[in-house]
C-alpha cells in the first residue's frame, strides 16, 4: 500500500479565522469569530492582536462587542478600533481585565459620557 504525505505545515495551507483565535490564545474562538464578523472586525489583524494581548481575550472580544452595541454611533465606534492603535489596546486592556466593568461602561456611559473621552 502506498501512502501520500501531504505537507499541511506550508504557507499555503490556508488558516481560518476560529483557527487564528485559538492559536491566538481564545478560549471561545468560534463564538469570538462570529463576533468579530458581525462587527467587520474579523479581518483586522490590529483589533485581533490587541484583543488577544488582553488578561482575559474571550472577556475582551465580549467586551467589544456589547460595547460597540450600545454605542450610539456604532461605525465610529469601530471605526475608531480598527485605526486608533492606542484606544484599541487601553480598551481591550481594560475590557479584558473585568466583566464587571465593560458591562459598567456599557450600560452608562453611552448615556452620559461621549466614549472617546473616556478611554
Amino acid at each position: 500500500m502506498v501512502r501520500t504525505v501531504v505537507d499541511v505545515t506550508g504557507p499555503e495551507r490556508v488558516q481560518t479565522l476560529v483557527t487564528r483565535l485559538a492559536r491566538a490564545g481564545f478560549g471561545a474562538p468560534r463564538e469570538t469569530a462570529t463576533a468579530l464578523e458581525d462587527l467587520g472586525l474579523a479581518e483586522d489583524d490590529d483589533v485581533i492582536a490587541a484583543l488577544a494581548a488582553a488578561a482575559d481575550p474571550d472577556l475582551a472580544a465580549t467586551g467589544v462587542t456589547r460595547l460597540v452595541g450600545a454605542a450610539r454611533d456604532r461605525d465610529t465606534l469601530v471605526t475608531r478600533l480598527r485605526d486608533d492603535d492606542g484606544l484599541r489596546r487601553r480598551l481591550s486592556s481594560v475590557l479584558g481585565a473585568s466583566a464587571a466593568l465593560y458591562q459598567s461602561i456599557a450600560a452608562e456611559a453611552f448615556s452620559n459620557v461621549r466614549w472617546g473621552v473616556m478611554v
